[in-house]
Parts: C-alpha cells; sequence; structure tokens
C-alpha cells in the first residue's frame, strides 16, 4: 500500500546473503512493481471469460485462416469440440452449397482488412446441415497488418425455417387465389394494395405486379 492508499502488485525476487564463512547474514531483495501486468491479466481474464460465455459461437484464426481458439457455443453449434476444431481451418464445415466464388469474395473481403458479414449454409460433425449468419472481423496489428481473424456465428436455421414457411403458405395462397373467378385483394396497414389476384387486375385492367 502506499501512502495516499492505493494499493500496487509487486513481484518481490529474494536471495540469501552469505558472509565469507558461508554463514547467513542477510537477504538481498528486488521488487518489480507488476501492477500494470496485473491489470491486463484481468482484463483479459474478463474478455476471455465474456467470449467463453456468449451464445454466439465463436472462432479465432491466425492470418492464414488456421483455427486458434473456439468458445463452447461453437461446439454446440458445429459439434467440433476444442481439440477437434483448433489446428484444422473453417473449410471443415463447408456443405458444399456454395460456390467457389462466395468464399473468394469472403477471402478478397478479409484480406483487405474489411469485416465481412452474410448468410451461409454449413454443415455439422454429425453431417446435418445448418443455416449460419456469420460475421468476420480482421484484427490488426500496430503497423496495419492482419494479425488475427475473428468470426462471431450464429445459428439461423429457425429462422430460415419459418421464412420459408411464410413463403410457402404465401405461394400456396396465390396460386389458390389466382385460379378463382372472384376479385381478391390484400390491403395492408397503409389501406395500400399487398397483392391483386387476375380476377381483381382483370376488372381495374392492372397486372397483378403493379399492386405490389
Amino acid at each position: 500500500r502506499l501512502t495516499n492508499g492505493e494499493f500496487r502488485h509487486v513481484q518481490i525476487n529474494a536471495t540469501p546473503k552469505l558472509d565469507a564463512d558461508g554463514r547467513y547474514c542477510g537477504t538481498l531483495a528486488v521488487c518489480r512493481n507488476i501492477t500494470e501486468l496485473k491489470r491486463t491479466e484481468e482484463k483479459l481474464h474478463l474478455q476471455t471469460s465474456a467470449l467463453v460465455a456468449t451464445a454466439n459461437g465463436i472462432v479465432i484464426c491466425d492470418k492464414s485462416g488456421r483455427i486458434l481458439w473456439v468458445n463452447p457455443a461453437f461446439t454446440t453449434l458445429t459439434g467440433y469440440t476444442a481439440n477437434e476444431a483448433i489446428g484444422r481451418t473453417p473449410t471443415m464445415l463447408k456443405s458444399g452449397a456454395h460456390a467457389p466464388e462466395f468464399y473468394a469474395t469472403l477471402w478478397k473481403t478479409v484480406l483487405a482488412g474489411k469485416d465481412w458479414h452474410g448468410e451461409l449454409i454449413n454443415r455439422r460433425k454429425d453431417g446435418s446441415t445448418y443455416h449460419e449468419e456469420m460475421t468476420i472481423t480482421p484484427v490488426l496489428d500496430d503497423r496495419g497488418a492482419i494479425k488475427h481473424f475473428v468470426a462471431v456465428k450464429q445459428d439461423i436455421s429457425r429462422r430460415k425455417h419459418d421464412e420459408e414457411q411464410v413463403r410457402a403458405r404465401e405461394e400456396a395462397f396465390r396460386a389458390l387465389a389466382d385460379n378463382v373467378p372472384d376479385a381478391v385483394a390484400r390491403i395492408d396497414r397503409n389501406f395500400r394494395f399487398a397483392y391483386g389476384n387476375r380476377a381483381l387486375a382483370a376488372d381495374i385492367k392492372k397486372e397483378p405486379s403493379e399492386f405490389l
């Protein structure tokens, strides 16, 4: 503790001091102020704890794309443990659903030092596929060179499933509405046409697409 009441972390290295006859006559102590080091360690511990606890999958890669660290949410999402993932590249998750150009654009973006955000279909360890929303952020060193990549992954399979269900119901509704003789319209909350079937379009001499 300092005279102003503040605390300091100190590292002490003590060495016994012997006289000419080899008898102990004192101690030589070297003290080093490690307060800033301890603060940095505490900050890193807090940041790591936050990454471990987050519900989104986190992957940290080196500049060549080799996986260095993953959090537990990554294992929940993909089925791969940290030991199975570290040392490999994210290509182990490829499902084959995307053309090479998709990944070329992704890499071109992050290697230019820019964030990439998008959706993709990946494959879990058990072979099942899932929809993922991912953001990749390049981490730069003091000279502006890329040092690491941090990817944040979120499973959006449920959302994509729900969107597909809505799309299917909409298509079924339109197929039914377009084949009835009566005029059918859908009006939005602002009292504008959101949809008009063929019968309505014929009555008012519009194309169905003009209602949108």
